[in-house]
């Protein structure tokens, strides 16, 4: 087959810093098939001119697997149809690699004009200090533009300066969790994350899946099922591979996004919902101690240490008040509410409750609330005037 020679201008080598140096290598045999989509423009270097340049796509074979890429240099001679022996190096985060990523995550080369809008855009990102531009007006406006909505934007890349964590808590009688992303110690911002959760079913973001915001965070809440002891939330991020292919001093280098083959990255994090409980006492047992009949088990002096007691609108400043909430004949549903709401925070004062113990409050034997989240729904309750609902709250804990 004949070869095809192509020239790329004037040189302008690219230097790698030391980031660069470390990241993962392998060697590669790298075969250019010809170009997908390209066209000719004049170029200007700080006003020098540079010649008419070939600026395009590439069809590239790399292992035995076919690739689009573009030129990192200029005025370096490649040969269609050779193959050459390359190193391959996945590129770091940052610039020019991240803009460069991002062009070729976000644009395709559907034409030769596009060809060589991107493969010119490419160029002005690495030759970056100095004024690199074509005389070809649309392919100068266009290639700018590029350049411009890239600048500062930094797709996820496949290297090992990313992190992504999972921090969760109860709150509000849901989970709520936070994925934090970032890459090279920078928030990574617009990044889409999955996530999922064992145990319990995901509220918020729809669908499982959303977007990270200038923060690099994510936030998410989860709903609890009946029955759950342990909430796990998890959540997923992936990357692309940039690559640099360095095919020698006298040979055009090249640079490659590897859509084929994403990393993953993912975390985790687990709320345990079972803060336990002891033997939370009823209504009856509370009413003997403070009744005055036979012996208590509760000391009155222990019990006046937990005074004053605030129940919804009640305030319980003495053992005699405590007496009269508790030791009732005949009553209307706002006092058995009170009552009842009383005895629960009797019982947390005793031991027998923490706030945070994750307790059963609609009586089906299967937990779905922290006991701090069941006394503000049982407040809410009775601030609406349902004051039955406030009372089955505390009284189905009480009966735990």
């Amino acid at each position: 087959m004949r070869k095809m020679a192509m020239w790329i201008g004037v040189a302008a080598m690219l230097v790698f810093g030391t980031a660069a140096q470390a990241q993962t290598s392998w060697d590669a045999t790298v075969t250019v098939l010809g170009a997908n989509t390209y066209g000719s423009v004049d170029l200007y270097r700080d006003g020098q001119p540079l010649g008419n340049i070939f600026a395009g796509e590439f069809n590239l074979d790399v292992n035995g697997e076919n690739f689009p890429g573009y030129c990192v240099e200029l005025g370096v001679l490649i040969y269609a149809n050779v193959p050459y022996p390359a190193t391959a190096t996945v590129l770091p985060a940052e610039s020019p690699w991240c803009e460069v990523s991002y062009i070729l995550q976000n644009y395709e080369a559907a034409d030769g004009f596009w060809g060589m809008v991107i493969q010119v855009a490419i160029w002005k990102l690495i030759d970056s200090g100095s004024d690199l531009y074509t005389d070809h007006a649309y392919v100068e406006q266009y290639s700018d533009e590029l350049v411009a909505e890239a600048t500062g934007m930094c797709p996820l890349l496949c290297t090992d300066s990313v992190d992504l964590a999972v921090e969760a808590q109860l709150a509000g009688g849901e989970v709520q969790a936070t994925v934090t992303l970032t890459q090279a110690g920078q928030p990574m911002e617009g990044q889409q994350i999955a996530v999922s959760a064992e145990g319990g079913a995901i509220l918020s973001p729809s669908g499982g899946v959303g977007t990270t915001d200038a923060d690099g965070q994510l936030l998410v809440t989860i709903a609890p099922q009946d029955g759950a002891t342990t909430i796990t939330v998890s959540a997923q991020a992936v990357g692309h591979e940039l690559l640099y292919l360095d095919l020698g001093d006298a040979l055009q280098d090249l640079t490659i996004l590897n859509l084929g083959s994403p990393c993953d990255y993912s975390a985790s994090a687990s709320v345990e919902l079972t803060v336990g409980y002891g033997d939370p006492r009823t209504i009856g047992f509370w009413k003997h101690q403070v009744s005055g009949c036979g012996r208590p088990q509760v000391a009155r002096r222990t019990i006046e240490s937990w005074l004053p007691l605030q129940v919804f609108d009640v305030r319980i400043a003495s053992f005699r008040q405590l007496r009269g909430v508790l030791d009732l004949g005949r009553a209307t549903m706002r006092q058995r509410a009170v009552q009842q709401c009383t005895a629960t925070k009797l019982n947390i004062a005793y031991g027998e409750l923490s706030m945070g113990s994750w307790v059963d409050t609609d009586g089906d034997g299967a937990g779905d609330s922290t006991v701090a989240d069941a006394l503000d729904f049982a407040s809410d309750a009775y601030f609406a005037r349902d004051y039955e609902t406030a009372k089955d709250i505390c009284d189905t804990i009480n009966n735990l």
